[in-house]
């Protein structure tokens, strides 16, 4: 088996890089991304590799032997919580690429817009809606690998 660290080093592309702990599930923006695109097939996510996750596991109801469905709804519940967390205040004064995360996220994963739509909502064209949807993906993978590490301890 190929050693973790070193497929970090070597993964140059956005669309593959890997948050690496030791002694913990390896959270892909590529896998991240797959979740995102099977938002709303709870069969399909209770099955998804991020499912096996620890702050999965306590969003979980109760039951320590729960089914793949409510496996799914737990990481379907996880994957809303982080798009919602890259939601900015109002109030606050961000760049603008901050402020577009959310709007594309939530549009392209939870309304399942096309792509032109979601560019032509947020002012974009199409490249650089993927510029920016590459940039969203790495922030909600940050999320939940922060909340990885919070729900290890």
């Amino acid at each position: 088996m190929q050693d973790v660290q070193s497929v970090n080093r070597h993964s140059s592309k956005i669309g593959g890089t890997m948050l690496f702990r030791p002694n913990s599930t390896y959270i892909s923006s590529r896998l991240v991304a797959n979740a995102l695109e099977h938002f709303w097939d709870y069969a399909y996510l209770g099955n998804h590799p991020l499912a096996q996750l620890a702050c999965v596991e306590n969003a979980l109801a109760s039951s320590s032997r729960a089914t793949h469905l409510e496996r799914g709804h737990a990481l379907h519940y996880m994957l809303r919580r982080a798009i919602d967390a890259t939601q900015v205040s109002c109030s606050r004064r961000l760049n603008s690429n901050e402020q577009l995360y959310y709007p594309i996220l939530y549009n392209t994963y939870i309304e399942q817009l096309d792509n032109r739509l979601v560019a032509k909502a947020v002012c974009l064209s199409e490249r650089s809606l993927y510029r920016y949807l590459t940039k969203a993906l790495l922030v909600v993978t940050q999320l939940l690998d922060d909340w990885e590490s919070a729900a290890q301890e």
